[in-house]
């Protein structure tokens, strides 16, 4: 399901056995009209890894991966949602790659992880004014 509202925000819900998850949410990013090719394609990245993650690493079985893109005035703010139990987000990489919320770190203004019945990973990309 896809949902567009007026203040630009794009929602996608995907099965957690989705393995083509990450690049079904990357095409998302082009409904999000009005952003420069930069940040576009920060988007994607940190999209990509999020949704991967939440698939990769979230709980085997049934349930769904969430993914929210919003607009707002001077950011984009992406969440994935996932029926994953909480982690450590100060945590070391893993030794099996484990470079996705690093890679994240880098690119976004700031992110975070919100714990409770379920695992919310967002991020927050700043753009200038509309």
């Amino acid at each position: 399901m896809v949902r567009d509202s007026p203040l630009g925000r794009v929602e996608r819900t995907f099965p957690v056995d989705d393995r083509s998850a990450p690049q079904q949410a990357r095409s998302l990013v082009g409904e999000l009209g009005g952003l420069s090719d930069s940040i576009r394609d920060d988007l994607v990245i940190v999209v990509s890894e999020l949704v991967a993650n939440a698939i990769r690493h979230g709980p085997p079985g049934p349930g769904t991966v969430q993914l929210s893109i919003a607009r707002e005035a001077d950011a984009i703010r992406v969440e994935v949602r996932d029926p994953g139990v909480p982690f450590d987000p100060t945590a070391a990489p893993r030794s099996d790659g484990g470079l996705g919320l690093v890679i994240v770190g880098r690119i976004a203004e700031s992110w975070g992880v919100i714990a409770g019945g379920s695992t919310i990973v967002w991020c927050r990309l700043a753009i200038a004014p509309a």
